[in-house]
């Protein structure tokens, strides 16, 4: 006899705050730190980000909203950011935008890859410095 069923994603899901900061950008950086937060619900398997549920994140005046927001996964990281063309793009960000932004972390480890944003100009700003990294469980 085999018995099968099939369970939801959200079973097989929990929630957890994604908290950054981040420094060490260039000199021609608008704002010379970055600092927000993510609520993710990630895959209990894989760590894999399958939904973004709220962001606290604003970038040249421009406080993001989560019907801004889409993700990827890219070998071992996950990437949430601004999803404009630039999430199909290989660098990620477009850069005519003048608020986009990324954030890469592997997905294994749990450790800060990568912030970058866009500022006034097409200029792409990015920083492997954090000053400030924690995925934290949330119910």
């Amino acid at each position: 006899m085999t018995l099968a069923f099939c369970l939801g994603s959200s079973a097989l899901a929990y929630r957890a705050v994604v908290s950054f900061s981040v420094t060490g950008f260039d000199e021609a950086v608008p704002e010379v730190a970055m600092a927000g937060s993510i609520e993710v619900e990630l895959n209990d398997t894989t760590k894999e980000v399958v939904a973004v549920i709220a962001i606290t994140l604003s970038i040249n005046g421009h406080a993001f909203e989560i019907s801004e927001l889409g993700f990827s996964e890219y070998r071992n990281f996950n990437i949430v950011g601004a999803q404009g063309d630039g999430m199909g793009s290989p660098t990620g960000i477009s850069h005519s935008s003048p608020y986009d932004f990324w954030i890469l972390w592997n997905k294994d480890s749990g450790l800060p890859k990568e912030f970058a944003f866009t500022g006034a100009s097409e200029k792409i700003h990015s920083s492997k410095q954090f000053a400030f990294f924690s995925i934290e469980a949330v119910e």
